[in-house]
């Protein structure tokens, strides 16, 4: 309950609140949609019914409130422990009354309708309309609301013009723009020092509001900032509406005709965000988030820019800038070597400058000695911690936010090696089917936590690696570590469990399946290639085959990455794939031969006899294949690759086109996890389906955006891949 709750407004909001858990406590979306598909189109909007039912404001349309009280009334006439209905209306207006006058507020219709006289309004000179707002002078001036700008800021000098440009070219300029990144890049610096170069281009002011949606604090709600820019706007306490509705109605009248910058700084969703933008063609906004918002974009048209690490020559001069008063001689490849150790983040790069400036006596080497053991560079950069803004306390906020089961990964991603890990890798790892594991991949993705520079290649920078390790070492137990790492050491050699979302490609699945039961009906060597273009699903084809028959070949079942198409990783090598497959088969290292001839040997001697499946995904060539395929009746041996290879004499080859456009659809709604619920047949997926190309792997990362709440509907999911073709185009 706000502070300014009554005992009138206590009352009502008692008795909502039971008529609204008596209903069952049904879902806001669902109260909005019914809203929308009755005959007086209702309009209610989850966060005001939020504040309703939790007393936070009281409803000042009774024309909605009353669509409310009637739908939950419905609702709970099925519930037979049901409490008598209060008098909802009346209190209502008891409560808007109460609240006017503690307020200092006319009365207005409400007091009419309670049969009293109205109170003696507290200020006659203000306006009394939306209308006379716009032109109200009672602020003492132009709102600036901006931090102080960021003293000896360093770099991003291509980004600052590029944003520049795009805010300042007059009326055709970005009305708002998105500026997004991991924790501790530097967004605020960024966005504050590029506020005040620009903001002689907004004479009329500028506001800014720390949104917390990362913070120790509660998340500021958007009612709650409304009343904020409304007061610094000049409009009188009493003035403001109660409703957070009436509330952005007025802010969006006071800055319709106005010039001026909004600054909302730390956004947890798109949500939080949609109600705080201006309208007028002359204002402008800045956000910053650790998140997508992805349906800004295709809502409001907003420009999304995704703020990078600095370089290294960025990242270098923060440290010099940070030091010069203190240290005069450090070794331009031992600051090189402190910027890598933080990863060129600015937040540990100030952290570590700080130290190196309190010390100026230590050696520069050592304190790189104290970054350089993973096990201690989380230490090393946060001992000191006393405040929120530091790197632990940023990235914890970051973590917390997570869905446990994206939060679980996080950790256990956390173990591997540097350079990185594939969505397979990923998969064994966390013990979960590779197409839910590429959903949580995503969402850390998402989240800023894990970059993607490849379509399936995943890395921390050091120091998020190092947060990671850090959680796992405090929230699992060493069991769970060791049967994870467990779980890792055969990640190269075992089929990727079976993924639960696989649709289409009957034929295709046919064929393989006669084709296995011909290879034990009467003992041969089969191999098959499974040829088609980037994305179009030949790996998972393969490993739903493979799992499809793996009855036949109780024997051994083997899997492994060739990484013949994959950027930032070298192919294996024939000798590299075979040690590999010899540790499968049970042969220790140092039994394992030197040269490749003999390692192919040993590897078909072990497989002589009997019944083998083998998946050789991503090939680069045949001289890369033709080590690893058995010569024993009664192996099967399945070959993935962009290449039209030979990999032996008598190979099947299988050309994988792209899916049907009836199975694309279908794929890209079960991808979506909205099965059921939507027909393949419904334009807006056709439409998404044909911007993707069909291509699978398209597919699922278009749907992704919907999985993780980017855009709620696939309409709006086709809007934002159109305007994203037609900036590319």
């Amino acid at each position: 309950m706000r502070d300014g709750a009554t005992p009138a407004s206590v009352a009502f909001a008692a008795a909502l609140r039971a008529l609204y858990e008596d209903a069952g406590s049904p879902s806001y979306q669902s109260l909005v949609a019914a809203g929308l598909s009755s005959r007086r189109h209702v309009r209610l909007k989850k966060t005001s019914l939020h504040e309703w039912i939790n007393g936070v404001t009281v409803p000042a349309d009774p024309i909605r409130f009353a669509f409310l009280v009637e739908r939950l009334t419905t609702l709970a006439v099925r519930n037979p422990r049901r409490r008598p209905p209060a008098p909802l209306e009346p209190l209502r207006r008891a409560a808007v009354e109460e609240r006017r006058r503690s307020r200092g507020r006319p009365a207005t219709g409400p007091s009419k309708v309670l049969g009293e006289p109205p109170s003696a309004p507290s200020a006659p000179s203000a306006p009394t309309s939306l209308a006379d707002w716009a032109n109200y002078g009672g602020a003492p001036g132009p709102p600036r609301q901006l931090l102080p700008d960021i003293h000896g800021f360093v770099g991003r000098e291509m980004q600052l013009l590029a944003l520049e440009t795009l805010l300042c070219r007059d009326d055709r300029g970005a009305r708002i723009v998105v500026v997004a990144g991991t924790a501790g890049v530097g967004k605020t610096a960024l966005v504050t020092h590029l506020a005040h170069r620009i903001r002689g281009h907004f004479p009329d002011g500028q506001l800014f509001v720390n949104l917390r949606g990362y913070d120790s604090r509660p998340v500021l709600d958007h009612g709650t900032v409304l009343d904020r820019f409304l007061r610094v706007l000049g409009v009188p306490e009493p003035r403001i509406p109660d409703d957070p509705e009436e509330r952005a109605d007025l802010y969006r009248t006071l800055l319709a005709d106005k010039r001026m910058l909004v600054v909302l700084d730390n956004a947890s969703d798109a949500e939080q965000v949609r109600t705080l933008l201006p309208s007028g063609p002359g204002c402008r906004s800045l956000v910053t988030t650790r998140a997508r918002l992805t349906s800004l974009g295709a809502r409001e048209g907003a420009h999304r820019h995704t703020l990078e690490r600095l370089d290294a020559t960025e990242a270098a001069h923060l440290i010099h800038a940070a030091t010069a008063r203190h240290r005069h001689h450090d070794d331009p490849d031992q600051v090189a070597e402190l910027t890598r150790l933080c990863a060129r983040l600015p937040l540990a790069l100030r952290i570590a400058a700080e130290r190196a400036a309190a010390r100026p006596w230590m050696p520069l080497h050592e304190l790189i000695a104290d970054l350089r053991e993973a096990s201690t560079l989380w230490e090393t950069l946060t001992t000191e911690d006393t405040d929120d803004d530091t790197v632990r306390t940023v990235l914890t906020w970051s973590y917390r936010s997570l869905p446990s089961p994206a939060g679980r990964a996080f950790r256990l991603l956390g173990l591997l090696p540097p350079p990185g890990f594939d969505a397979t890798t990923a998969a064994s790892l966390i013990d979960e089917p590779l197409q839910r594991a590429r959903a949580v991949l995503d969402a850390l993705v998402g989240a800023h936590l894990l970059e993607q520079t490849a379509p399936d290649w995943f890395q921390f920078h050091d120091l998020l690696r190092a947060y990671a390790a850090d959680r796992a070492r405090h929230v699992e137990t060493a069991e769970a570590i060791a049967a994870a790492l467990a779980r890792l050491a055969v990640t190269t050699v075992t089929l990727p469990r079976e993924t639960t979302t696989f649709v289409g490609r009957g034929p295709e699945l046919a064929w393989l399946d006669e084709l296995a039961l011909n290879t034990c009906r009467a003992p041969a060597t089969t191999v098959v290639l499974i040829n088609g273009m980037a994305g179009s699903g030949k790996s998972t084809l393969a490993i739903h085959a493979a799992h499809g028959a793996a009855a036949l070949f109780p024997d051994t079942r083997l899997w492994i990455n060739l990484r013949g198409r994959t950027a930032d990783r070298e192919p294996l090598s024939p000798g590299e794939a075979l040690e590999h497959l010899l540790r499968a088969l049970g042969v220790p290292s140092h039994a394992i031969p030197e040269h490749v001839e003999e390692r192919a040997f040993l590897y078909r001697a072990r497989l002589a006899g009997t019944r083998t499946l083998i998946v050789l995904d991503d090939a680069l060539d045949e001289g890369q294949v033709r080590h690893l395929l058995p010569d024993s009746p009664g192996c099967l041996t399945l070959v993935t690759s962009r290449t039209i290879l030979r990999p032996s004499d008598g190979a099947h080859m299988l050309l994988l086109e792209v899916p049907s456009p009836d199975d694309a659809a279908n794929l890209l709604i079960t991808y979506a996890g909205r099965a059921g619920t939507v027909e393949s047949t419904d334009p807006a997926v056709r439409e998404v389906v044909d911007l993707c190309g069909q291509l699978p792997l398209a597919l699922c990362l278009a749907a992704g955006f919907l999985r993780n709440g980017g855009v709620e509907t696939f309409a709006d999911l086709a809007a934002g891949l159109l305007a994203a073709r037609l900036r590319l185009d």
